[in-house]
């Protein structure tokens, strides 16, 4: 048991050595080299999904980059050219650079770079060569081509792409010359991510070794910082804690996804309804100016009419004219939008027809326009058929104008954001007011579990001070009861035996309580000591009259017990056994008669107990016999 003790004591010392600073901040950066690592693995997986929604934006925009470059960079460059490259780049989410390649590699312009510092008008010597192979090599592709530098993804659409297919137009100034539009989008949100996230890592791996390297109290377990850390996750404050977290997360997804639903249905009924009375205020005139310039003004008039309703939407991305007597497709603004003539559909091979289900047929012919819901490439878009009147009769068209939800997205992005902008602190609050409620709850039972640990070893002297009124005030007033009640009783158990002690505890514990002055009581003593002791243990070691005694007093203390009676004290060689009278607690001092049976019954107690231990003796020592040992006189006394 001693060896035990001391070794317990060298691991406890042991866990409560506080580590050198040194090995803290080592353990810190190389967890946070880890990280760090981790993260970097992780970078590629957010970057490619950035690359996918920005692949994906483009898709309805850069129709319109094309449109303004082959209508305006050699024609109208400051007037045209150039406002509607910085309106598509303030649009488009994310996107922070346009750049135009020639397949030789020549820069032609640049969005980052002033406009008056480039152009047509400063021709092909000053134009700066691309220096990036790999860029340049995919401007004679039929597909966009994705790089990554740092944290920007730039992306390349070839001049023949348009909308998710490949229409093999070439540039309007040469047509034997390819081109392409280099992309460059900013990530910093996926920096952003990953700082905070490393950063927040850093912070939770600093509080949890600080925290395992502290000063340990008096009384307080010492433990190695991953124990700590689950001690504090698993016990009542994580618990806590994390009750308060689960409730602000749902309280706070209900919150967010609610307002965005909400939100959501009523952006999508006004991009519906605005939709809507667009096409019918711009159906007139686009049918008007169908009529006038298709065949006669088509590039000089026709298509920069088209182009300049389009640039008046941000989600309009298609427009398309149909007659209403053959359902042929006669202008389609994403096909179409490139040809520097009028196209002829009635000598085209497989035509396009204008196909609609039999319900969907009758209603557009009974009122006259249509508003119906496509998806196309994953992206669901809004198509309005209108058929409105020319100047003095009934018009001869329909024109279908098909509608992106770009709007609806960014728009939700912005309340997103913004509800999350408002929730956090909402939440964060919420965090905070927690933590104090389970500081103030966690701290007071802490400090009773410190107070037990201390009465465990034997210390009553302490004491929990009540800080308030509830339940926890009740508990430590309580545990400051007890341990006032266990000092009284380890004080009194000094100056008392064993057997003294247990009868005054029963005394005190009985329904008439003790007496101050004591109770009086017929019993019989019993003495029994070793004849000779002196002379027996002059030839003998220590651990042999040691071994004798153990095994002599083990003997007689069974038999004391088996008679009624119990083992007071031992003096050295000698054993005072007190038998006393049965229920004495119960029975008041009365009658004479019942004193002297009490006192007759614990003398014949204490003569069967004094005759067996003689028995027991002579078995004994003829054990001793039997092994060449003296043998041992007793006497008794009663």
């Amino acid at each position: 048991m001693v060896s035990s003790s001391h070794e317990n004591k060298g691991i406890g010392s042991a866990l409560s050595r506080r580590q050198p600073a040194s090995k803290l901040v080592m353990a810190w950066m190389v967890l946070g080299l880890v990280c760090a690592a981790a993260l970097s693995f992780y970078k590629g997986r957010l970057l490619e999904s950035f690359a996918q929604k920005s692949l994906g934006v483009l898709e309805s925009r850069h129709s319109s980059v094309l449109s303004a470059f082959q209508a305006g960079f050699y024609f109208f460059y400051e007037d045209q050219f150039v406002p509607g490259i910085r309106e598509q780049r303030e649009k488009t989410p994310h996107l922070d650079r346009i750049q135009i390649l020639t397949q030789p590699g020549v820069l032609i312009f640049d969005s980052a770079v002033a406009p008056e510092s480039q152009g047509p008008q400063q021709g092909q010597a000053d134009a700066k060569t691309f220096d990036r192979a790999d860029v340049v090599a995919g401007i004679s592709g039929t597909k966009p081509s994705v790089f990554f530098s740092g944290f920007r993804v730039q992306i390349l659409m070839p001049s023949g792409y348009s909308s998710g297919k490949f229409s093999g137009s070439s540039s309007a100034a040469n047509p034997s010359e390819q081109y392409g539009v280099l992309y460059t989008f900013d990530g910093s949100d996926v920096r952003n991510t990953l700082v905070l996230t490393f950063l927040l890592f850093q912070v939770f791996v600093g509080l949890g070794l600080a925290y395992s390297n502290r000063k340990v109290e008096p009384g307080e377990a010492s433990l190695s910082v991953w124990p700590v850390l689950a001690q504090r996750v698993l016990g009542l404050r994580g618990k806590f804690m994390a009750t308060i977290v689960l409730i602000n997360l749902v309280t706070g997804a209900i919150v967010y996804f609610t307002l965005t639903a909400l939100q959501t249905r009523d952006q999508t009924q006004r991009i519906r309804k605005e939709s809507f009375l667009f096409a019918q205020f711009s159906t007139p005139k686009m049918v008007s100016d169908f009529t006038k310039y298709f065949y006669f003004n088509y590039q000089e008039k026709f298509l920069p009419g088209i182009r300049g309703v389009i640039a008046s939407n941000e989600n309009l991305v298609a427009i398309r004219i149909i007659s209403k007597r053959t359902r042929a497709v006669l202008f389609d603004s994403e096909q179409n939008a490139m040809a520097t003539t009028p196209p002829e559909p009635l000598e085209m091979e497989g035509v396009s027809k204008f196909q609609l289900t039999q319900d969907l047929d009758d209603d557009l012919e009974a009122r006259n326009f249509l508003q119906r819901e496509l998806l196309r490439n994953g992206e669901e878009l809004l198509s309005i058929v209108h058929g409105g009147p020319s100047e003095n009769q009934d018009s001869l068209f329909w024109v279908e104008y098909v509608f992106s939800y770009y709007s609806l997205k960014t728009s939700l992005a912005e309340i997103r954001r913004q509800i999350l902008v408002d929730l956090l602190p909402a939440m964060a609050l919420g965090l905070l007011i927690a933590a104090i409620f389970a500081q103030l709850l966690i701290q007071p039972i802490r400090k009773l579990v410190q107070a037990l640990q201390r009465v465990a070893t034997g210390d009553y002297d302490v004491s929990v001070r009540a800080s308030s009124s509830d339940e926890l005030g009740e508990l430590s007033g309580a545990f400051n009861t007890m341990t006032g009640e266990l000092k009284k009783k380890s004080e009194l158990r000094k100056y008392l035996s064993d057997s003294t002690y247990r009868k005054v505890m029963q005394s005190a514990q009985s329904s008439g309580g003790a007496a101050s002055g004591g109770v009086r009581v017929a019993a019989t003593v019993l003495f029994s000591d070793i004849r000779g002791f002196v002379s027996h243990c002059e030839n003998l070691e220590a651990e042999e009259v040691t071994a004798m005694l153990n095994e002599y007093f083990g003997i007689m203390v069974e038999v004391v017990h088996r008679n009624g009676g119990e083992v007071d004290k031992f003096i050295g060689d000698a054993l005072l056994a007190v038998f006393y009278p049965q229920d004495n607690s119960r029975h008041s001092i009365g009658a004479s008669q019942e004193k002297d049976q009490k006192a007759v019954s614990t003398a014949l107690q204490a003569i069967f107990c004094g005759l067996e231990m003689r028995e027991k003796l002579a078995e004994l020592n003829q054990k001793r016999k039997d092994k060449n040992k003296s043998p041992i006189e007793i006497g008794v006394g009663i």
